[in-house]
């Protein structure tokens, strides 16, 4: 990982167990950064006389200080690890990339790098760091997973990472909520793999998690065709961006997503509209997948 990339971002219990409350649970396993929210580079921390953190009103809620935000900017990005198409190392080209997007919401899959195969390489953690995120990783990478993590501009309540029948790679579903201008969201990253049974499973597993929330935004490499059963399934409840602004799956600039290629996907509740839908394609994508965002949006 690139030098000083673990400073600025941080918790309670790795911050030299400073008093600064995490949203959600911080993990046990030190390789998962936790749920907590990001805190400012070292140097730049307010702190009172007993060197607890105090927090400026700046430091509040992106929602409490947005109150009429009706929308949020959502992307899908399958990282290979930090790689590019021809397997060289993109983390900058890909955090440049997020930075010029500027989503509200991030999901990462293969994002799964803080092992030793992978030198170590929390990209979940450092990407956070750099973009002044808050960040869940997701499955541990000790669960055999291809990594599912989100990283948002507001903080991520009600972590958690939830498993579903596999038969080839386990299949980890991350799950968090935010809340925006008095919204509540409810957003899901998932990467299933393996069979078709075992791909059915994970759309049937979340969509039964997820039946009873009203604002739903499910982003990931499903590595599903709008041909397959289950993703006609989740298409049968909830919308899919590209699709809802694009019916050909040709996009009005020519960008034909109508063929095998398009795995990488975000559905949303019914209730919820988009705006302008685009995918990156690889090599611009600094990925060998598509990275794929669009605005959401809600009210009037």
């Amino acid at each position: 990982m690139p030098p000083g990339s673990l400073q600025s971002f941080s918790c309670a219990r790795d911050f030299h167990r400073r008093s600064f409350h995490c949203v959600g649970e911080c993990p046990d396993d030190a390789l998962t950064p936790c749920g907590g929210r990001p805190l400012p580079a070292s140097g730049s921390l307010n702190l009172d006389e007993g060197g607890e953190i105090v927090l400026k009103p700046a430091d509040l809620k992106n929602g409490q200080r947005n109150p009429g935000k009706s929308s949020l900017r959502v992307m899908t990005y399958n990282i290979q690890a930090a790689n590019d198409g021809s397997g060289e190392q993109a983390y900058d080209r890909q955090l440049a990339l997020i930075r010029q997007v500027s989503p509200d919401i991030l999901a990462l899959q293969e994002s799964d790098t803080a092992r030793i195969s992978l030198n170590n390489n929390d990209y979940v953690r450092y990407y956070a760091s750099q973009l002044g995120y808050y960040s869940y990783y997701g499955p541990t990478t000790v669960t055999g997973t291809f990594g599912t993590a989100i990283l948002s501009k507001y903080p991520l309540l009600n972590t958690e990472a939830i498993f579903s029948y596999s038969d080839t790679d386990e299949i980890g579903t991350t799950e968090a909520v935010i809340e925006v201008a008095g919204a509540r969201f409810n957003l899901y990253d998932v990467h299933p793999d393996g069979s078709d049974t075992a791909k059915l499973i994970c759309i049937q597993t979340l969509l039964e998690r997820s039946k009873a929330e009203p604002n739903v935004i499910v982003l990931g490499d499903y590595n599903l065709r709008d041909t397959e059963k289950a993703y006609q399934l989740i298409a049968s409840v909830y919308t899919n961006a590209w699709v809802s602004v694009y019916p050909s799956k040709i996009s009005s600039d020519g960008i034909d997503m109508s063929g095998p290629n398009r795995i990488d996907h975000i559905f949303m509740s019914r209730s919820l509209g988009v705006r302008n839908p685009i995918y990156v394609l690889p090599p611009a994508s600094a990925s060998d997948h598509p990275v794929h965002w669009a605005d959401i949006f809600w009210g009037k």
